[in-house]
């Protein structure tokens, strides 16, 4: 899990990058990422989270109309600043990536990249190689559609997982790119001339551009340096969105494939409240583990008729567990993160959910 923002056509593109990372930051609290570009590409890449690693000077560097920005959560190579997106190829044109996703087959991408290409995967992270793969399938090529298009179909050819991608390439324009099982999220949206990408909704919302759509699995989308916008589904499969993003990854404001993610977890509640009538479990009150559970525990105590308590009380300053490297790092975290509120809890019959 990872978050990602692309954004194109606006000045103040480095602002409302900053902005967007901190709102999607529970996506992600290895490393952050920006990159921009006004003719030059300007990267930033730091360990830790975006409010820390992004000071006002640093985000004054970070110039042009055209930027892409992601925070990590790995899922593949370390949680340091060598695997830290966005990742940039010189060539051709100046291309720099970003994704949200899993590349099962990243290290065969790498052996082929440096056997077959004659390109260096530099780091452990699964989307340099893919970055790699399609400036290799654009090489030697004036720039078109067809041409992105083509270079884009033979990449994904050879891609085993889940991915969507942003990207920068160079003086031609901003393109985004969700895998064709849909399988990670990727919503964009528009604000007069300019776009937005963004994996939660949340970020495009508060930014203040209007929700346009879910990015269709398997869709191609490129808005060039004038604003014309081009789509085209290009591949096709079964549609397969992760239910994870529903019950744990997302913000609860979010809304994914037009589903409202806390109406969902509400709706998780309302079945698993049933599961436990069945089971003749009745408790005295019923406790969510904050966050993600409150809305699911909400519609359990209101199915059961029995008293809800925030019996859990979260340290705000421990970032999420599920997404710390190692196990006895997140039980290490977990102990300092919720502390009970005995007085609401002793001697009762406690229904935890989360």
């Amino acid at each position: 899990m990872c978050g990602i923002i692309g954004v194109i056509g606006n000045e103040r593109i480095n602002e409302e990058l900053y902005i967007g990372l901190n709102i999607i930051q529970h996506r992600g609290q290895d490393s952050c990422g920006m990159c921009t570009y006004d003719g030059k590409f300007h990267i930033q890449k730091h360990e830790g989270l975006v409010q820390n690693a992004f000071t006002p000077e640093k985000i004054k560097m970070l110039k042009g109309t055209i930027g892409i920005g992601h925070v990590r959560y790995p899922t593949a190579g370390s949680g340091g600043v060598e695997d830290a997106q966005p990742f940039f190829v010189n060539y051709p044109y100046g291309i720099a990536m970003a994704h949200n996703g899993n590349i099962a087959n990243h290290k065969e991408l790498s052996r082929i990249n440096k056997n077959e290409y004659n390109r260096i995967v530099n780091s452990s992270c699964d989307i340099e190689a893919f970055l790699n793969i399609f400036a290799h399938n654009l090489e030697g090529k004036t720039f078109s559609l067809k041409i992105m298009k083509n270079a884009l179909l033979n990449t994904t050819n050879m891609i085993l997982g889940s991915y969507s991608i942003v990207s920068i390439i160079g003086d031609y324009g901003l393109l985004a790119y969700r895998d064709p099982y849909g399988f990670r999220p990727l919503i964009f949206g528009r604000k007069e001339n300019s776009y937005i990408f963004s994996s939660e909704s949340c970020a495009i919302d508060t930014l203040g551009y209007k929700i346009v759509r879910d990015v269709r699995p398997g869709e191609m989308i490129f808005i060039n340096n004038k604003g014309e916008f081009h789509s085209e589904i290009i591949t096709k499969a079964e549609y397969r969105p992760c239910i994870f993003e529903y019950i744990y990854f997302a913000r609860p404001d979010s809304i994914m494939n037009n589903i409202l993610v806390a109406r969902a977890r509400y709706n998780l509640g309302k079945t698993l409240a049933e599961k436990i009538k069945q089971l003749g479990i009745m408790p005295d009150v019923v406790v969510p583990v904050p966050d993600t559970a409150r809305n699911a525990a909400l519609a359990v105590a209101k199915r059961l008729h029995v008293s809800y308590q925030e019996g859990l009380i979260k340290n705000r300053y421990i970032g999420r567990t599920f997404i710390m490297p190692g196990q006895d790092i997140r039980v290490s975290s977990i102990r300092q993160k919720l502390h009970p509120v005995k007085e609401q809890l002793k001697g009762k019959k406690v229904l935890l959910i989360d």
